[in-house]
């Protein structure tokens, strides 16, 4: 599952494994 979070203008891109 890829995840995308925007922190303080920034995009954090998190991949988790289920």
């Amino acid at each position: 599952e890829l995840l995308k979070t925007h922190t303080g203008g920034k995009r954090i891109i998190i991949f988790n494994h289920v």
